[in-house]
């Protein structure tokens, strides 16, 4: 997960410091950044590069407090992956033999007996209903985390998931390609109510109105939006998080 979290924020981002205890398994990404300090044990990382790391999520935090935005009413995160086994349903219905190598039983686990397939695995599960928690459920903490703590949100009050061309009769067992979920969260503290909508897969967060033109729409990330302005941010710890507009009464990035 290490190579794949990394690969997720390398664009737009300065990777100054590397940690891994195997050095031959984390080889290859060492070479990709030759310019990244490396460590084996992650606290002597820490606290040797305390100044250099770790600043997009708590100046997330820092702005939406300091009101950068005023009173957040809005917030549209998701991710473009598709962790759905939608496409391959039909696939399933034919028995080929399970590996020798595979514990077929065992890897099942808790879940109901089915015949082996490789469509289920080895990472696959992630779009089967049985087995994983489909896009959302592999991402949202990846996106939604940095705003979660910035408006202490807690439990919603109500949710709402939205599908296009999927039939719980007929792919039940498959996650739906793409979802638009709606969040309900109640006024807490100072804060009034926050609406959080979710989009994965083929539901594209929609285009902040604020967003300047010569801008990419939001892939996989965040968008904020208060009653003075937006921020947006990507995954993993709120990666390249800015401000729209980017220079307004102090405030820049």
């Amino acid at each position: 997960m290490g190579a794949g979290d990394i690969r997720a924020v390398a664009e737009g981002n300065n990777i100054v410091a590397l940690c891994d205890v195997d050095e031959e398994r984390a080889g290859k990404t060492f070479e990709k950044f030759p310019q990244a300090k490396r460590f084996k044990d992650f606290r002597k990382m820490l606290d040797t590069m305390e100044k250099g790391i770790f600043e997009t999520c708590r100046l997330l935090c820092e702005w939406i407090w300091d009101g950068a935005i005023g009173n957040v009413h809005t917030v549209h995160a998701g991710c473009t992956a598709v962790n759905s086994a939608v496409s391959r349903l039909a696939e399933i219905k034919e028995r080929p033999p399970v590996p020798k190598t595979l514990e077929w039983d065992l890897w099942l686990g808790p879940a109901r007996q089915r015949p082996y397939h490789p469509a289920y695995l080895p990472s696959k599960w992630r779009g089967w209903v049985p087995f994983g928690k489909g896009t959302i459920g592999d991402w949202v903490c990846h996106v939604v985390d940095p705003v979660f703590w910035a408006l202490d949100l807690g439990a919603p009050e109500t949710i709402q998931a939205e599908v296009k061309d999927w039939n719980p009769k007929t792919q039940g067992d498959a996650y739906p390609t793409g979802e638009i979920v709606t969040f309900e969260f109640p006024a807490k503290g100072k804060r009034g109510p926050v609406t959080l909508k979710w989009f994965s897969g083929t539901e594209k967060i929609p285009r902040p109105a604020d967003l300047e033109p010569e801008r990419h729409d939001i892939g996989t990330g965040a968008a904020v939006m208060g009653d003075k302005g937006t921020i947006t941010y990507g995954s993993h710890g709120a990666s390249g998080v800015r401000l729209i507009p980017p220079y307004r009464a102090g405030w820049k990035l």
